[in-house]
C-alpha cells in the first residue's frame, strides 16, 4: 500500500526576520498509526537525518498533529509531500532547495529499512 507523510518547516529557519538559525526544523506528519504509515514517517527522518544533519526532526501523525495544533502555533509551512515509493528521490530533492551546499551527495543515500520492532523498542526515535 502506498503511504503517504507531509513534510513541513518551521522556526527560525523559515522565519524571513530572524536571526542566522543553527539548525532546520523540521516536521513529518503521517496518515496514522499503521505498521506502513509509521515505517514511512521513520524512514523520512532517518533519510533526513543523514542528508541534513543539523535538522530537528519532529514525528506526528495526523491525530496528534489535529490534537496539538502543532502546524498552528507552528505556524509550520508545507515543504512536500512524500510518497513510499518516492522517499529518497523526494527528500533528495527536499534537501537541494534547503542546503544547496550539500547536493552532491544528496542523491546518494539509501532509504534504510525500519522494522515494526525499532519503533516499539524506540531505536529510531530519539536520532536527534
Amino acid at each position: 500500500m502506498n503511504q503517504a507523510a507531509n513534510i513541513y518547516g518551521f522556526g527560525s529557519y523559515f522565519k524571513i526576520h530572524a536571526p542566522p538559525p543553527n539548525d532546520i526544523d523540521l516536521l513529518v506528519v503521517h496518515q496514522d498509526v499503521s505498521v506502513d504509515s509509521i515505517s514511512l514517517a521513520l524512514q523520512c527522518k532517518a533519510v533526513l537525518t543523514k542528508i541534513l544533519p543539523e535538522a530537528h526532526i519532529t514525528i506526528l501523525s495526523k491525530e496528534e498533529e489535529r490534537e496539538l495544533e502543532f502546524l498552528r502555533r507552528s505556524q509550520a509551512a508545507l515543504l512536500n509531500t512524500v510518497n513510499s515509493s518516492n522517499v529518497s528521490s523526494t527528500i533528495s530533492e527536499l534537501a537541494k532547495s534547503l542546503r544547496p551546499s550539500r547536493t552532491a551527495d544528496a542523491c546518494s543515500y539509501p532509504v534504510p529499512s525500519l522494522s515494526v520492532s525499532d519503533v516499539h523498542e524506540g531505536h529510531v526515535w530519539n536520532l536527534e
